[in-house]
């Protein structure tokens, strides 16, 4: 069905269905909860078919990465892949305002570790990988990517307190930032899954 089309009433559906009123309307609310569907009430109303979006998508993954559902290790390798990705499509397509702003950001960053204020340097640096997945300019890598450093603060131990490993971490993204500069996808696709590891339960063991 597409986007606009309204469902059968709940009487036909129910003949449809050959089943009662309750599970038609659990099923519809179900629907509605997943936003799949928007139910009015009143004459003309009824549910209608909802159009489809990335809220779902973000939703669903936000919600595994929030109560930390997916373990550690497999998060690392997940983020190793799409990540990777995004710097090596980044390092062809990202536009001259977009490493000026990596570029101004990884000063903000060092700045911070000057001033001891490493949790706002790790909630900034959550946002390089942001803007490195919307350099790269495919969609699903910026939306997947996004949402994971969204919600990613609940896995305590991918940000170190050690002011050294703040420092390990900007050394990271001047190299990432240099091989963008130049063009060099490899080079960015492998800094970046090197970074990802040496920032995960893989790269500490």
């Amino acid at each position: 069905m597409s986007a606009g089309e309204k469902l059968p009433s709940e009487r036909d559906l129910i003949k449809i269905f050959n089943t009662s009123r309750g599970p038609i309307r659990e099923a519809l609310k179900a629907l509605e909860q997943k936003k799949l569907i928007e139910i009015r009430a009143g004459s003309g109303g009824g549910a209608t078919v909802c159009p489809m979006g990335t809220d779902l998508l973000r939703e669903t993954l936000g919600l595994l990465v929030r109560h930390r559902i997916v373990p550690e290790a497999h998060m690392a390798e997940f983020r190793e892949v799409i990540e990777g990705l995004a710097a090596s499509l980044a390092a062809e397509r990202i536009k001259p305002e977009q490493l000026e702003v990596l570029v101004k950001m990884w000063a903000e960053l060092s700045d911070l570790i000057s001033d001891d204020k490493l949790e706002v340097f790790w909630s900034k640096e959550r946002q390089l990988h942001r803007l490195l997945a919307k350099a790269s300019g495919n969609l699903m890598c910026e939306w997947v990517v996004d949402t994971i450093n969204q919600e990613i603060s609940s896995y305590q131990s991918l940000y170190p307190v050690q002011r050294s490993r703040a420092q390990e971490a900007l050394a990271d993204w001047s190299a990432i930032i240099k091989a963008l500069e130049n063009s060099q996808c490899n080079r960015a696709l492998s800094l970046i899954k090197a970074h990802v590891v040496r920032f995960s339960l893989l790269g500490e063991t």
